[in-house]
């Protein structure tokens, strides 16, 4: 990360102050004292351009978590690199353009949802979320980019976005759970470097959604599912050896091939069922010498 200025919290709050901006702005920004911040966990809300450039002269470093309310508010933290706490754009405002160019970290979730106007979400820089990163439910999202995310601790989920043809993670290394969910129009994913997943992974309801391509991936320490997808032709994971909870794919009209020749251990039941297209199966093992599928 480069090299930053200060973060911003009462050092910069008196420095406003004592520039007579005022003690409204103090007010309007939501932050008081780092106790009171600590008591509200580090919430912030920054409400206009005004205050959003006045952080940007004095720091890139936010302390606390921040609301994002309008266009111009993330026009003004340009030069934002960290969140250390919750990064959220949801019902409290109207912000169509979610662009920050140099955002590279948010220690705590970002929360992408029950937006009435988002439509573009570009944060080119990101490489690590510490915990949720969250983008669900937005009907007028068009535009998810997040070339450089390496990482995401926890649930990394994307649901219930009509409008949002691709979700790629070119860089994706490691997520706590991966999900894909209820998203009409998603045709493509890319998961070229997605390595280990260490909840569930689950691709559900795509319906335009073709094909799932997960060449890298070796563990799932969860529940392995790929369901109701009515346009999905392929699932390969060539290099899948374990599944820490049930396999189940199933329901899948035009499935036509399923590919998993190294999954040598799967904790949970094996539910592959309603795929009437199904003719290529690289599964060791299934279905069980003797038995039914």
């Amino acid at each position: 990360m480069s090299n930053r200025r200060p973060s911003w919290g009462l050092v910069a709050l008196v420095a406003l102050l004592s520039a007579g901006v005022g003690a409204t702005v103090g007010y309007r920004l939501g932050w008081t004292t780092h106790e009171a911040l600590q008591e509200q966990g580090g919430d912030g809300l920054v409400v206009d351009r005004a205050s959003a450039e006045a952080f940007c002269q004095s720091g890139t470093v936010f302390e606390g978590s921040l609301t994002l309310t309008d266009d111009e508010t993330v026009q003004g933290l340009a030069c934002l690199e960290e969140v250390r706490g919750d990064l959220v754009v949801d019902d409290q405002g109207a912000v169509t353009k979610l662009i920050l160019p140099n955002l590279e970290r948010v220690t705590g979730t970002i929360q992408l949802g029950d937006t009435t106007d988002l439509q573009w979400v570009s944060l080119p820089a990101l490489t690590e979320v510490g915990r949720d990163l969250t983008v669900y439910p937005n009907p007028k999202l068009l535009t998810l980019e997040l070339p450089a995310l390496t990482a995401v601790g926890d649930e990394l989920k994307v649901e219930g976005n009509p409008l949002c043809g691709e979700a790629r993670f070119p860089a994706l290394r490691t997520a706590g759970s991966f999900v894909l969910d209820s998203n009409e129009t998603l045709a493509m994913t890319e998961l070229p470097e997605l390595v280990e997943v260490g909840g569930f992974f689950d691709i559900e309801a795509n319906p335009q959604l073709v094909a799932v391509d997960l060449p890298r991936l070796t563990e799932v320490r969860g529940d392995f599912e790929v369901r109701e997808n009515d346009a999905l032709r392929t699932v390969s994971a060539p290099a899948l050896r374990e599944v820490g909870g049930p396999l189940w794919v199933g329901t899948n009209a035009k499935l036509e091939e399923l590919s998993l020749p190294q999954l040598q251990t799967i904790v949970g039941r094996v539910r592959l069922e309603e795929n009437p297209a199904l003719t290529g199966l690289d599964l060791p093992g299934y279905p069980p010498e003797g038995g039914t599928p």
